[in-house]
């Protein structure tokens, strides 16, 4: 596991429980005691948590919202061979509902040139489509969720629940066979649910990274997917998708 990728652990471990202890993710995390002090001393620096004696507490400050940045320039490549793959299956006249996310961020990018509505509740997504006269840009309301970046809340949920899309673009923070995907916020996994209740078909966008890992709080099950693009996947998982009648599109195909 790479620094990032521990750190930002120890991000949602403190999001969970409020406070960190360096004996508990040493053991979590399978590094050493000196690794997670050295790490608990950035954040600290950073703003993300504030130091105590034998771990780290929650901070008030949002630096938090940098870790979305961070997160999207991790597996990169990865993810924006996953969006453009996703893209392929948009033809213009589609009412397109995309999540927020590090990877569904990079979708904008190849869909600019098509006559289409977007509907999201994702600022970055937003912010990409701004002045592209080819789309007509629908954002829901709701509380700002600054890890994500993300619209979520009542506002959004009846926004959600007033749509009708031809197909979602999902992300998640999980996926696994037995538990379907998950996310690590509660609200966001509710706003999650209304996207797929008013989608005609759902494709989840994740990268291999996530497979095999349950997050917080469950979005849905394996069943309620359409497929899954991802940038690379093992024979049996794919055969145990397929029973579940569930599709695997990868970049090369």
């Amino acid at each position: 596991m790479n620094k990032l990728a521990r750190q930002m652990k120890i991000i949602e471990e403190l999001k969970l429980k409020g406070v960190v202890s360096i004996n508990i993710l040493h053991e979590k995390l399978e590094v050493s005691k000196v690794t997670i002090r050295s790490d608990i001393e950035e954040l600290d620096r950073k703003g993300y948590l504030l130091r105590t004696r034998g771990g780290g507490v929650v901070s008030n400050n949002r630096n938090l919202v940098r870790l979305v940045e961070k997160t999207i320039h991790e597996y990169e490549d990865e993810k924006k061979l996953i969006a453009q793959t996703a893209a392929k299956l948009v033809e213009p006249g589609m009412r397109i509902i995309i999540d927020s996310g590090s990877t569904t961020s990079f979708i904008p990018r190849y869909l600019k040139d098509l006559k289409l509505t977007i509907i999201t509740n994702s600022l970055m997504v937003a912010h990409e489509f701004c002045g592209s006269e080819n789309i007509s840009l629908l954002v829901s309301g709701g509380s700002l969720r600054y890890e994500s970046q993300s619209l979520i809340g009542i506002p959004s949920l009846s926004f959600f629940d007033t749509v009708n899309a031809d197909m979602l673009f999902l992300g998640a923070t999980g996926f696994s066979i037995d538990r379907g995907a998950s996310a690590s916020d509660t609200m966001e996994a509710e706003t999650k649910k209304m996207m797929i209740s008013s989608s005609s078909a759902v494709y989840l966008l994740i990268d291999s990274s996530k497979f095999g890992k349950n997050s917080l709080t469950r979005i849905c099950p394996t069943s309620e997917l359409t497929g899954i693009i991802t940038d690379s996947i093992g024979n049996k998982i794919q055969q145990q998708l397929l029973d579940h009648d569930v599709l695997t599109l990868l970049p090369e195909d």
